[in-house]
């Protein structure tokens, strides 16, 4: 699980025990994890972006996917159009949801009214993991972001040093997540 990855690679370094990782269903693949599995110092140079990653909406399950292996997986799933169990979602598919752009051609996205959707937790989270830092107004997005932090000061310090730490510090200051921290206090 992502949870593992943060607590036994990530949190020692930043503390960011205060989100609620534990809460939500986000696996990674080995292949996901092997860059920093033995890393004992600069770890955050080798923790891979997420780009893709599958969606099993039955059990709100998100599986994070390396670019080779999601390469692979787009490949066979476009010779093969039967139906599946799972979804095939690229991260600026989730971004675009959260932040309540329509987008008609995305399954994710086509099914944000229903009971396959993502949890907005969830999807919070995996965006807050990948460094960033804009959460528009009125959004599925930053309506969560306002709920994980809301009277937390440990979420909100931790929030605040994951995108410093995926090398996006510079888009913190008069970002919506730096506004939802201040708030929220």
């Amino acid at each position: 699980p992502l949870s593992s990855v943060v607590k036994t690679s990530v949190a020692s370094a930043l503390k960011l025990s205060a989100l609620p990782w534990t809460a939500v269903k986000i696996f990674c693949t080995a292949n996901y994890t092997q860059t920093v599995a033995e890393k004992t110092e600069s770890f955050q140079e080798y923790l891979r972006f997420t780009d893709a990653c599958l969606y099993f909406p039955l059990s709100k399950t998100l599986l994070l996917l390396s670019e080779r292996e999601a390469d692979a997986i787009l490949t066979l799933l476009l010779r093969d159009k039967e139906k599946r169990s799972f979804q095939f979602v690229h991260l600026s598919d989730i971004r675009r949801v959260q932040h309540a752009i329509p987008l008609s051609t995305s399954s994710i996205a086509a099914s944000s009214a229903t009971s396959d959707a993502l949890p907005a937790l969830t999807a919070f989270l995996m965006l807050l993991f990948n460094g960033d830092t804009c959460f528009p107004a009125g959004s599925t997005a930053a309506a969560t972001m306002h709920s994980v932090l809301q009277g937390n000061v440990s979420a909100q310090l931790a929030a605040l040093q994951i995108p410093v730490f995926r090398g996006n510090g510079h888009m913190v200051t008069m970002s919506n997540l730096e506004d939802a921290c201040l708030e929220c206090k």
